[in-house]
Parts: C-alpha cells; structure tokens; sequence
C-alpha cells in the first residue's frame, strides 16, 4: 500500500468498521460501568449516555475514536480517573506467571527472536476479553491456550532479519497483559534504540506508562505516551509525538489491528503488525480465520484495498 489512502475511502472504512464495532462497545461500557462502580444509577447513565454518544458517532469516526468517546463518558460519570487499574495489575500478574514458561520456549527455540515475536503475537488474543476477565486465573487461562495457537500469517523470519538490520524501532504497545510478553521481543535488540509507545490516558485494558515500567521498559527502552484517536484525526499534542517517532524509526512493530490504515501511511514499508483479530467481523476485513495469529508487512493486510473492492 503506497503513503497515501484516499480520504473518502478511509471514511468509508472506518465507518463500516465502527457500526461492526457498535455492540462491543455497547458492552464493553456496561462492564466497564461495573468494574468503576457498585452503583446500579450511574452504570445505567453510562450505558445510555455511552449509546447517545455512538448513535451520535461523526460519520468517519473510527473505532478507536469511539472507544476514547466510551472511556471518557465512564471516567467522568463514576468520577474515578482509571477504572481499570485494578484490571490491568490482574493481567499483567496473569502474564507473569506464565513468564518463566514463555522464557524457556524463547531460549530454547532455534530462532529466540523470531519465537519472541510469534509468541507476542498469539498474545494479544487477551484483546478480546480484557473488560470480562476479572481474575489472573481466568486471564491465564487464556494466556495459556494461546502459546499452542499456529502463527497462520506468519512473515516472522523477514521480521527478524530486518530487526536485526534496523538501528531504531517503535513498538506500538496493545493490552497492559501482553505488554510483558512484548518486551521479550526487546530483550533481544539491544542493537538497536527502542520506542515504546503507550496510551496517554486509561482507555479500557490499554498499557499506560506505568504498565509499561513495570514491564521493564526503563531498561530497554523510552516511553512516548500516545492518544490513538488523535493520532487518526491529525490532532495535535500527544499524537504529533507518536507521529514523529514512527516517521523516523527503521521499523515500526504495532500490536493490534486497529490502526493499520493509519500508522501505515506514516511509515510505508517499515510497518508490521502482530496481532489476533479481536473479533470475527474483523478477521473476515483482513481475509482470516477468526483464530488467526498475524505477523505481517503492513503490505500484506492491504485493509483499505480489500474493503474499496467489497463496495463496489
């Protein structure tokens, strides 16, 4: 895909990709209202003021836009500032647990960073539960059953070789659980002048700077606080800082799907995404199975090409 997408067909994208996306954040606002508070009157303000706002929604709003727009509504009605602090310590203690396993599979296997990396990948299936899963065990568990899943876009060796080449990189951070795994990845690097970029402010299971340090970012790398949905619109503040860094590093790995138009066009040809569709709706967008593990160029997803067909 060349640096430039076309805006219309961008709107066009998004907007199809947020009406798919309409019920989960529909939900996702009522478990996030339970998690914030026991009270039954401000959970019911949130559900409703949080579908006045998606019915609402700017025609090209994207996902990620409306999952900030959701995330505001439930921090400012339960007047907690990050509802989901105790759920991200409860993930990454899940992923924790399953550290000294994931190391010796790392450690042993023939390639440690292309193994590294595959195992970040399948990691990010917690995406899908993060707001239902509540106990380490239950997170675990999911944890657990991703190490056996088959890597099905698998572009991991020319990942590796080119990591290897680069003198920077970025890697856009996911979810506060599969962040600890991520870091395995730069452990492997230390070549190389790593950027880690995080959420600047909490936004469902997100990784903060906090996740990130506790992770071991301070060791292997700098952290650039980000809001995606600035990032998208072209706002400025803290999206002009990620902008900047993706602009100029060699690579760009980004867990998660949910910006590959738009991280893309930044960074043409030095973008690789790891990620678990987080849904079925999404993986039929890129042509998988809804299981699927991803390691792929940017190149290889083509979201915007695929979807411009399917309207004609």
């Amino acid at each position: 895909m060349n640096g430039t997408i076309d805006e219309a067909r961008r709107a066009r994208v998004a907007r199809k990709a947020a009406l798919d996306c309409v019920p989960c954040l529909s939900r996702a606002a009522l478990d996030a209202a339970r998690l914030a508070t026991r009270s039954e009157s401000v959970q019911e303000a949130i559900v409703g003021e949080t579908l006045f706002h998606l019915a609402m929604a700017d025609a090209g709003a994207t996902p990620r836009m409306l999952a900030r727009e959701v995330s505001e509504v439930v921090r400012t009605r339960s007047r907690i500032s990050d509802p989901y602090f105790d759920l991200r310590n409860v993930h990454r203690a899940a992923a924790r647990a399953l550290l000294p396993e994931v190391r010796a599979r790392i450690a042993g296997a023939r390639d440690p960073l292309e193994e590294a990396l595959r195992l970040s990948a399948v990691a990010n299936v917690v995406g899908r539960t993060v707001l239902r899963s509540h106990d380490s065990d239950a997170v675990e568990a999911v944890l657990r059953s991703a190490l056996s899943n088959r890597v099905e876009v698998d572009e991991t060796a020319e990942l590796a070789a080119r990591l290897r080449r680069a003198r920077s990189m970025v890697l856009r951070a996911a979810n506060a659980g599969e962040i600890v795994w991520d870091f395995l990845i730069l452990e492997q690097l230390s070549h190389c002048s790593c950027r880690v970029v995080v959420a600047g402010a909490p936004m469902l299971g997100d990784a903060l700077r906090a996740d990130a340090l506790e992770a071991g970012a301070d060791a292997t790398a700098e952290i650039v606080e980000c809001d995606d949905a600035a990032l998208e619109s072209g706002a400025g503040g803290a999206g002009e800082a990620t902008r900047a860094a993706i602009e100029e590093a060699d690579l760009v790995l980004c867990k998660g799907h949910a910006l590959v138009d738009v991280v893309g066009t930044m960074a043409p040809g030095r973008c690789w995404f790891l990620f678990v569709p987080v849904c079925a709706a999404w993986a039929a967008r890129f042509g998988l199975s809804a299981d699927a593990a991803v390691v792929a160029a940017q190149r290889t997803l083509e979201i915007s090409r695929r979807e411009d067909r399917r309207g004609e």
